[in-house]
């Protein structure tokens, strides 16, 4: 994943519709100062302390089995991305408090073992860009186009025992957590500065219920190193929780 050079930039406000920031392409919200980066970075805590908005209108949808709707703001027609990579974290990057769940501050260099273990958690990443569909689908972002928007759909899943060797799936919100960040994967170790990813939008399903077997993990075999909880002042101030419409 591409690494930008080091540098400190305020943003302008962005779009405010509804009561809620417009998610533009990977913008921060006013007053974002993202250190050392040119955009805000991922992962990050997605617990209910930490929403800056609250919403019922999700940015990202599904629209088939490889597509998604992104509607980045309000009144601007929803652009259709295609899936171009997906792979999957043995430890947990964005950290929404499941059971027995934790993430860190320190970079994970090690590889994940061959068969996650049964009852832990592993992050599923799906990233879509405005180009065709890879086949098969890469674990990196070299079969996504980079330099249009990027838009990443991520969920936790718990590892279950035996199982069928069937497609990894993607599941869509709400409830979901929506935000202005980056691409992820593991820093350089210290004494080496933290990277600048790739921007990417996120729409991070939430829900601690999901399953995948250790036999689509092993069929799948895309797992990717973790990247640590990154610090406020690299992080977006438009985590914007979806909820469910409620209906009469």
């Amino acid at each position: 994943m591409m690494r930008s050079a080091a540098r400190s930039i305020a943003w302008i406000a962005v779009v405010v519709a509804v009561g809620f920031p417009g998610h533009g392409w990977a913008q921060p919200a006013p007053g974002e100062v993202c250190v050392n980066c040119y955009h805000p970075q991922s992962p990050r805590r997605l617990t209910a302390a930490d929403w800056n908005w609250t919403s019922r209108t999700p940015t990202v949808s599904r629209r088939t089995t490889n597509s998604i709707l992104y509607s980045p703001r309000a009144g601007v027609p929803a652009l259709v991305l295609y899936a171009c990579s997906q792979h999957y974290h043995c430890r947990i990057e964005n950290l929404q408090n499941c059971p027995d769940q934790s993430a860190s501050t320190i970079p994970d260099l090690t590889q994940c073992p061959e068969h996650p273990p049964v009852g832990s958690w592993v992050e599923v990443h799906t990233a879509y860009h405005d180009g065709p569909v890879p086949n098969p689908l890469p674990e990196d972002l070299e079969g996504c186009d980079k330099t249009k928007p990027l838009v990443v759909v991520g969920y936790h899943a718990r590892v279950t025992a035996g199982g069928t060797a069937l497609p990894l799936p993607v599941h869509f919100g709400p409830p979901s957590a929506e935000w202005s960040g980056s691409s992820t994967n593991a820093d350089p170790a210290p004494p080496e500065p933290p990277a600048c990813k790739l921007a990417a939008f996120w729409s991070f399903t939430l829900g601690c219920d999901f399953r995948l077997s250790q036999k689509q993990l092993e069929e799948f075999d895309h797992p990717d190193r973790a990247r640590a909880l990154q610090p406020p002042d690299r992080l977006s101030r438009d985590l914007t929780h979806i909820v469910r419409t409620k209906h009469p």
